[in-house]
């Protein structure tokens, strides 16, 4: 798989602390290239970028159909987390232009998943039977207390969950008026194909 070769890469240089900022450049820079070309590889010679680290990097399309296909690389290689944006450079003065790369990019992430504390993963445990139903789609959750995020890769999938988990916080507040909810599904900001449902118990 691609994450296996991506944290197994040979002649990776680690990052001490009180470095000085020149030698973490030269060796973020360094790194950055091993992992591009580990990537680029995969994707079929298409123009990458992996800034923070092997876990989540751009892999850079030609078109939306272009952008299918990274995804579809993807998926073969066990990722399922991704978005399709289109991404922007900077001239020379600063200006906002489109990136030279490539006419769109797919963020490709390793992490499914971000639960912080007991609150959230008993909510994320008492939304899963309904979770489950869309799960097929379902591409990353983020709980921290009472909110819980779901992306979706499927609007249907993300309207489907809506009613569901609508139907049973109102049937839940009809029997405990102490029970406050709002739920809300849009589509991620300059994103293409992922749509994030929002609960928010108190």
């Amino acid at each position: 798989m691609l994450q296996a070769q991506l944290n197994n890469a040979k002649n990776i240089k680690p990052i001490a602390r009180k470095m000085d900022r020149a030698n973490v450049e030269s060796i973020c820079k360094h790194n950055e290239s091993i992992y591009n070309a580990i990537i680029a590889n995969y994707f079929e010679g298409r123009n990458t970028s992996c800034h923070i680290g092997p876990s989540t990097f751009w892999v850079y399309a030609d078109s939306l159909d272009d952008a299918a296909e990274v995804k579809k690389l993807a998926r073969a290689s066990g990722y399922i987390n991704m978005r399709t944006f289109k991404p922007w450079a900077s001239d020379s003065t600063g200006k906002r232009i489109s990136d030279p790369k490539g006419a769109y990019a797919v963020d490709i992430s390793n992490s499914v998943n971000l639960i912080i504390g007991k609150p959230a993963t008993s909510l994320v445990m008492l939304l899963k039977p309904f979770v489950d139903v869309v799960s097929e789609h379902l591409v990353h959750t983020y709980a921290h207390l009472g909110l819980a995020r779901y992306k979706f890769n499927s609007i249907d999938a993300a309207n489907q969950l809506h009613k569901a988990l609508n139907d049973l916080l109102t049937m839940t507040k009809e029997s405990r008026e102490d029970i406050h909810f709002s739920l809300d599904v849009e589509q991620e900001n300059g994103c293409f194909d992922v749509w994030t449902l929002e609960v928010n118990v108190k």
